[in-house]
């Protein structure tokens, strides 16, 4: 089991992950990472659920609900 990004940019929209606040400027006008590969540790799915200390598959079903809620916020078609 592991996260699956639809890559919708939901999150992105959202959260900032370099201020807390608002859009990522690192999203392009295609929806996707400009920095994909170097990108913090907060936009990494893999990287937040070994810190939290919640078990893997826990942690991927709180994101699954997070990512719906946050598709939800900007009306994202999930």
């Amino acid at each position: 089991m592991g996260f699956d990004c639809a890559k919708c940019g939901a999150c992105c929209k959202l959260f900032n992950p370099f201020t807390g606040l608002g859009r990522c400027p690192q999203l392009t006008a295609d929806g996707l990472c400009s920095i994909y590969d170097e990108r913090p540790d907060i936009c990494r799915v893999d990287e937040m659920a070994k810190r939290s200390g919640v078990p893997i598959d826990e942690y991927y079903k709180m994101a699954e609900l997070s990512c719906v809620a946050l598709k939800e916020a900007v009306e994202v078609a999930a």
